[in-house]
């Protein structure tokens, strides 16, 4: 009898174990994918990425994003799908996250503008998603051969007033599909290359680089395999820290290896990484050592004693416009008035990687401003060397790219022969390839003033 109703109750269970599955499994994760790739996301395919978590996601499960959000997930059993609508852009921009109901197929569409957390790092396979459909994309950089008469840059005068700031505020890679290059490290490289053309003396730049280093791409910024170049990790504090030594604000940590610039001295800043915006107000993403966020506002006021000849500044991060507005509000009274600020986008707007030569290894308005500026295209994988491309004159209609690029044109556009930074920023404006103008461009899509 005993022995019956042990039978009897492993029997039970075991139907009731049969039964869960079956109702947690009527709608298959394949049925889901095509679901979502067929009806939901069908006008955009091809456009996007379309990622499948490979694991079923109860009621209890939560999806954490980039910036500690959480979603929570809304049936009792869930196919979940990440859908990044704008793969070639920065981030923070618009994405979205498909729920399928296991039971029914259901779905409910959640629209967000942040990554799911494990995205940080290098392989999303390993943490349970598969990118089911991806946008056509350039999967490898334009081959340029190399000047072999490019100028020598240990013979270039240097010049003592001129200083520098590069900050890159990541080091991460959130799309291994699509962003193996990390972005980050070659925009201030190619930037840091750049000045040191432009008569720049190591010792006069100060790069804060994430963490103050790099385990991604190699650490030695000019590939003379010297000094790594970097000086500072890019935290909020240390950011702000430099600044205020640059205005010689008193009492604010002094650094002695930064000097209170003086009224012959001019500034040079550029900083790439992710951006964001919140009530008009643009910000920049600081990720180390934990998540900050650096406003314009709070830029301004670190600058706004800085008693020097001239400031220049081009931000690279996506919604990134307000800084144009507030680094030239003087109102309140500043010490120095002489200012250009070049971003990347208004503050409503993303950026997006340069895919059309360097197949994303740069963000879009980084590389093409830099090759107005040096005159010459640097080689996508080494950006300290020149290729044999001089702006303007790059061969973009011998190549089958997926939509039109119209053809090159020097940036001089007063034939003065020098470059100006405004005729710079009109040139990388050209090739915003998501600007409403492109390729005309009547106007630009972020802001120069």
């Amino acid at each position: 009898m005993k022995s019956y109703a042990k039978v009897q109750k492993y029997l039970i269970i075991l139907l009731l174990t049969m039964c869960t599955t079956v109702a947690t499994a009527q709608f298959t994760r394949q049925q889901a994918i095509d679901k979502v790739l067929n009806e939901i996301v069908v006008a955009d395919t091809g456009n996007i990425n379309v990622y499948s978590n490979l694991t079923l996601k109860s009621n209890n499960d939560t999806i954490g994003l980039n910036y500690d959000t959480i979603l929570l997930c809304p049936y009792n059993y869930n196919w979940m799908f990440f859908v990044d609508d704008h793969p070639l852009a920065s981030w923070a921009h618009p994405c979205r996250y498909i729920f399928i109901d296991s039971l029914t197929g259901a779905y409910q569409i959640v629209n967000e503008n942040q990554y799911p957390e494990c995205f940080r790092y290098y392989d999303c396979n390993a943490n349970n998603y598969e990118l089911v459909s991806q946008m056509y994309t350039y999967t490898s950089p334009i081959t340029m051969p190399p000047n072999l008469n490019a100028p020598d840059n240990t013979t270039t005068t240097i010049n003592d007033n001129l200083y520098a700031v590069i900050i890159g505020t990541q080091d991460v890679v959130e799309d291994p599909h699509l962003f193996k290059p990390n972005r980050f490290w070659y925009n201030i490289s190619v930037k840091y290359n750049t000045l040191i053309e432009k008569g720049y003396s190591d010792e006069n730049i100060y790069v804060h680089y994430y963490d103050g280093y790099s385990e991604r791409n190699g650490e030695d910024l000019n590939y003379d395999n010297g000094d790594i170049h970097f000086d500072y990790a890019a935290s909020k504090s240390l950011i702000l820290e430099t600044f205020y030594n640059l205005e010689g604000f008193e009492g604010y940590n002094s650094n002695n290896d930064i000097p209170k610039l003086g009224p012959s001295d001019q500034l040079f800043v550029y900083v790439t990484g992710h951006g964001d915006a919140t009530n008009g107000s643009s910000f920049i993403c600081c990720k180390y050592p934990e998540d900050e966020e650096l406003h314009d506002f709070e830029l301004a006021n670190a600058i706004d004693e800085m008693n020097c000849a001239q400031m220049i500044f081009l931000f690279q991060p996506c919604f990134s416009g307000n800084f144009a507005y507030e680094l030239t509000d003087y109102s309140s009274g500043v010490a120095c008035e002489n200012r250009i600020v070049h971003t990347s986008t208004s503050v409503d707007k993303f950026s997006t990687a340069e895919y059309y030569i360097t197949a994303n290894y740069y963000g879009e308005f980084t590389y093409y401003w830099a090759a107005a500026v040096r005159g010459v295209y640097p080689i996508t994988e080494a950006p300290w060397d020149h290729s044999d491309y001089n702006v303007g004159s790059f061969p973009f209609h011998e190549y089958d790219y997926e939509t039109y690029h119209p053809r090159d044109h020097d940036p001089d556009l007063d034939n003065d022969g020098f470059v100006q930074f405004d005729e710079a920023f009109w040139y990388a404006d050209d090739w915003d390839t998501w600007s409403e103008d492109h390729p005309d461009n009547p106007e630009p899509e972020g802001y120069h003033y």
